[in-house]
């Protein structure tokens, strides 16, 4: 079994200024962090790789200072890494993100299970997930909190109102976290 996490980096929010000229977001003196609900989507893709003797490769789109969140990733137990760069990606919007990293995905082999970030604090649309799983042809389980392997695929929860729902999928499946 092939599982990718996908994770991305993004600025330390109290980091980011307001052009007050162009009244614009000015990233460029922001630092740089891995976003939360990816390193929650490390954490999920880490645990069931264990638990299922998986395979696990990180991949994140981004610029060369991107290398650092992979790094974590290879430190939380990701055995492969995979950075996707190039000038022309910089601003892309969810659609284009996710056609990137469909692309990137086919040119690997395809993974039975994707995990990725439930939404970004830097664009927080949550869309990059569901449109990935739609241009493989995946299924996609949302909100996930935890997963564990069965027969016939995998079993997930996630929070609904003051309890948790039980969700069932098939491979392959793209799970935000």
């Amino acid at each position: 079994m092939k599982i990718l996490v996908l994770i991305k980096e993004v600025p330390v929010v109290a980091d980011i200024k307001i052009d007050r000229e162009t009244l614009t977001v000015d990233r460029s003196g922001a630092g740089k962090m891995s976003d939360p609900a990816g390193l929650s989507a490390v954490n999920c893709a880490v645990a069931f790789a264990k638990a299922s003797g998986a395979s696990l490769t990180a991949m994140s789109m981004g610029p060369d200072s991107c290398e650092g969140i992979l790094r974590d990733a290879a430190a939380y137990g990701a055995g492969e890494l995979v950075r996707i760069t190039d000038d022309a990606f910089a601003g892309a919007d969810s659609l284009v993100t996710a056609r990137v990293l469909k692309a990137a995905i086919e040119h690997a082999g395809g993974f039975d299970i994707i995990f990725c970030g439930a939404s970004s604090i830097d664009g927080a649309t949550g869309q990059v997930g569901p449109k990935l799983a739609a241009m493989l042809g995946a299924g996609v389980l949302s909100h996930v909190s935890s997963v564990s392997l069965t027969e016939d695929g995998l079993e997930a929860e996630r929070k609904a109102g003051k309890g948790y729902e039980t969700l069932a999928g098939k491979f392959p499946l793209v799970i935000t976290v």
